[in-house]
């Protein structure tokens, strides 16, 4: 698949089928998203993998509204990335190097969730990004190492039918030229 065409063709889907994803190609997704760059080549968001039915399940039970338990309580799968705190943004001797502070970690956060989600639907795998969940919860269920902080969710799965695309407020984007 093109670059442009995958930017331009990518959805959020929120409804998922039956199959399985193999274990091995979200393994190859996440070696492509090892290629994403980060603050000083820091690399600290980490992808955790989620694919039993129970933390699923349990993971579910924190993300607020019923829509949103209802895509994860089908989805094949769940790509929580999480960052290490304090090194994004930062430098060696821990003063923040931006006026931005630990806020860069989502930065580069959200470098890697955009290659993940592209790289899955190159794959023909939907995803959606979440940022409504309990993260004490998450940080429980995963045993996530202290320290380290979750960025986002991404249900997975494949789809049977990719969701249009909503209309693009492509005049409302400025481009200022000065």
């Amino acid at each position: 698949m093109e670059l442009i065409e995958a930017i331009k063709t990518r959805r959020s889907v929120r409804k998922f089928n039956n199959k399985k994803i193999d274990i091995n190609t979200v393994k190859e997704i996440v070696d492509i998203c090892q290629y994403s760059p980060s603050w000083k080549n820091t690399q600290t968001v980490r992808y955790n993998y989620v694919e039993t039915k129970d933390l699923i399940e349990k993971i579910s039970d924190g993300v607020g509204s019923d829509w949103n338990k209802n895509i994860l309580k089908q989805a094949q799968g769940i790509m929580v990335l999480s960052t290490i705190n304090n090194i994004s943004g930062y430098e060696k001797d821990g003063t923040p190097s931006t006026t931005k502070g630990s806020h860069f970690e989502s930065f580069d956060a959200g470098i890697y969730a955009d290659a993940f989600v592209l790289a899955c639907h190159n794959f023909n795998i939907g995803t959606v990004i979440m940022g409504i969940y309990n993260e004490a919860n998450i940080k429980k269920i995963l045993n996530l190492p202290e320290g380290e902080s979750v960025s986002c969710i991404i249900p997975m799965g494949y789809y049977d039918e990719k969701p249009a695309s909503p209309k693009k407020k492509l005049n409302d984007v400025v481009l200022r030229i000065k």
